[in-house]
């Protein structure tokens, strides 16, 4: 759940972006090309409801490297305004579907001259719960007294 999550953030950041920028979802390599975001799951939550469903809350940041002192507060904060609108939906790619997602709790700040977006997805979901093989046959002697 949680990486189809982060492609579905890649996405959105590419279709808004139109792929002028670097995406990084793993690690970020030493020598990275700037500017470049990088996507990175920072909590994980589920909790159980009733019988097989569960709400699972994950929040992430995403970090944007501007060119090396080439960029004013300004620009960022155009940046960060353009990366919450495009993070406010995203597509959970999975394996089987494609779930939409809202966003929420969206924020963001600029730490060292780094554009640091916050942004939690919570959703419910059922998971499957393997059947159990019943007894085919139940074999039993009984006796009365009397």
């Amino acid at each position: 759940m949680m990486n189809g999550i982060i492609a579905g953030i890649g996405k959105a950041l590419s279709d808004e972006f139109k792929d002028t920028y670097q995406i990084y979802m793993e690690q970020i390599p030493q020598g990275f090309k700037e500017p470049c975001f990088f996507i990175q799951g920072i909590n994980a939550a589920e909790k159980q409801f009733l019988n097989r469903r569960y709400k699972f809350n994950q929040s992430f940041v995403v970090q944007y490297f501007p060119e090396e002192d080439k960029i004013s507060n300004e620009d960022m904060y155009f940046i960060a305004e353009r990366m919450m609108r495009a993070l406010e939906f995203i597509e959970q790619i999975g394996e089987e579907e494609i779930n939409k997602l809202r966003g929420t709790n969206r924020s963001y700040r600029i730490i060292d001259g780094v554009l640091n977006l916050f942004v939690d997805y919570n959703f419910f979901a059922y998971l499957e719960v393997p059947e159990e093989a019943f007894m085919e046959i139940l074999n039993g002697n009984y006796q009365t007294k009397g």
